[in-house]
């Protein structure tokens, strides 16, 4: 049935008497929404709305003691929605409920976001963030533990330094982490780089920079990079690939583009394999038979200080800076790899291929239209989530949106690229996944998928040794973060009070195995003539 505003009048009423009779504070209130679950026994649209907006202040479920919820108020309908004067705070909810606040965040805040797809440490230690303000610049935080202090990494600086074609990284081990600062005016680059810059995480202090970084990747026994030098008019005509052991740096090779044909790199990835080092390069001539944008395939021997081009081709479309749609993902024992190209039906979204590393031969896997990282892209807008790899660096999980808005999660096990990936469907055209997260056993994955933008969707856990799917709950869920040992998850929830009103958001904290969900914070109030008033939210960025 629908309720009326008439019932909701009568509803209002007897809610109120019934608080006063029970003299209960309003403020432990929780909400019920309206969004047709079928998992709500009873009336779907039978509720008690909060009296006050903000922490419920009850005991929540799943939060141990020493662990805490790190979450972003605000007084706006969604995060990003947020007036510039009043940007909100960060929080910590504790188990009994209360919170502490961490961080009031400063004027024209635009963004709080986790600093790319490997925010946290491998051992869960240590969670880097970006406070992003609406001229784009980013202030970056690392917290240790469940720890109300915060270090200041870096301030006023590109946002790219943490998402983009080279997002932020943990070395293997934890102990350090890595960034590229960019420039401010990186977009208007033809080969960018910036400064490489190197932290010890238990100090928060930076420990190395190196000049002219393009790309970097964390190895077995340091790092590597790619470096760009440019000509006069900034095209990179030379390139130097570089190793780290922690002490020494030694450039293993370099590439010089082709001068009687003008030719220049645009952009690069760079990985270890089983046969030393893979790079695959973005390249351009302005001269010539072929000036459309090129992709070469180099093998590195780091020992023989050799680089073997193994391929060339033209790419579909351009590379960019600010998207990671240049990007290798290695097999765990790097006898294989997946890799991205720019695809040229947008700007963030990129084909996917596979080859063994000893014998260059790619195998198509996604012709078009993986979703990957881009400094433009916020996990709170309405659109896909963004490919990413699992803790332990065995699956990669991508969706694949088609220019017809068919949207699909596609989880690949690298260890085998033989084998069909697992295939999710978000649901009808125009369906998204709202967004996914591994759990740190990397057993199964936590993903949303149905409508956005508050309409009815469902919360799923997956199988990844079996590829089996379970239905948690059906609501009207945004973004979320798991606990760490994967047995609860703290989720936006959308509720629906009214049909002729907005909706507001809720946060929930939903036991896995039986599905119960409690509500940990009401972003909405209604006033006396039963309009929605004081809207705000709390976004959850970590659990601690």
């Amino acid at each position: 049935m629908q309720m009326t505003r008439n019932s909701w009048h009568l509803t209002l009423v007897l809610a109120l008497a019934l608080v006063i009779v029970a003299c209960t504070s309003s403020a432990t209130s929780t909400v019920e929404a309206s969004n047709n679950n079928d998992n709500v026994e009873g009336d779907p649209e039978a509720f008690v709305l909060s009296q006050d907006v903000g922490p419920v202040g009850e005991a929540i479920p799943g939060l141990a003691d020493g662990q805490r919820l790190l979450a972003w108020i605000a007084p706006a309908s969604a995060p990003g929605e947020q007036p510039s004067n009043t940007p909100g705070e960060l929080v910590f909810f504790n188990p009994d409920g209360s919170t502490e606040t961490i961080l009031a965040l400063p004027e024209r805040t635009r963004d709080v976001i986790a600093c790319g797809p490997n925010a946290t440490s491998p051992d869960g230690s240590t969670f880097v963030f970006a406070v992003v303000t609406v001229d784009d610049r980013a202030n970056v935080y690392m917290m240790q533990g469940s720890s109300s202090d915060l270090i200041t990494l870096l301030t006023d600086v590109n946002p790219a330094v943490c998402f983009g074609s080279t997002p932020f990284a943990f070395s293997a081990d934890g102990s350090q982490m890595a960034f590229v600062e960019w420039p401010l005016d990186a977009t208007e680059m033809t080969s960018p780089f910036g400064f490489l810059r190197i932290f010890d995480v238990a100090s928060g202090s930076e420990t190395n920079t190196f000049e002219n970084v393009t790309t970097f990747q964390w190895t077995a026994s340091g790092a590597t990079w790619v470096s760009f030098f440019p000509n006069d008019q900034g095209e990179a005509t030379e390139v130097a690939i570089t190793t780290w052991d922690g002490t020494v740096d030694i450039e293993v090779s370099a590439l010089v583009g082709d001068e009687e044909n003008d030719c220049y790199y645009n952009s690069a990835s760079i990985d270890e394999v089983s046969t030393g080092l893979m790079a695959i390069m973005g390249y351009r001539c302005n001269l010539g038979d072929v000036t459309s944008t090129q992709w070469q395939i180099y093998n590195i021997d780091p020992a023989n200080r050799t680089a073997q081009l193994e391929l060339t081709d033209v790419a579909s479309g351009r590379y960019f800076f600010f998207t990671d749609t240049n990007a290798i993902f290695p097999s765990p024992d790097g006898s294989t790899v997946l890799f991205t190209l720019p695809d040229g039906v947008t700007t963030q979204t990129a084909a996917l291929f596979s080859t063994a590393v000893d014998t260059i031969e790619p195998t198509e896997l996604i012709n078009r239209s993986a979703v990957m990282p881009s400094v433009s892209d916020t996990p709170y807008d309405a659109n896909n989530a963004t490919a990413q790899v699992s803790p332990d660096g065995r699956y990669l999980a991508v969706v694949v949106n088609t220019p017809n808005n068919d949207a699909t999660l596609n989880i690949y096990d690298l260890s085998d690229a033989s084998v069909p990936p697992i295939v999710m469907d978000a649901g009808d055209s125009g369906d998204t996944i709202a967004d996914f997260v591994f759990d740190t056993a990397n057993e199964r994955m936590f993903f949303v998928a149905g409508t956005d933008e508050g309409g009815n969707n469902s919360l799923f856990s997956l199988d990844l040794n079996t590829g089996t799917e379970q239905r948690i709950r059906r609501g009207r869920y945004a973004q979320m973060v798991a606990s760490p040992d994967g047995s609860t998850v703290a989720i936006m929830n959308w509720v629906e009070f009214d049909a002729e009103e907005p909706l507001y958001l809720t946060l929930e904290v939903i036991d896995v195995e039986s599905t119960v969900p409690t509500v940990i914070y009401v972003g909405g109030t209604v006033d006396e003539e039963g309009d929605l008033a004081e809207q705000a939210f709390a976004y959850p960025l970590a659990w601690r």
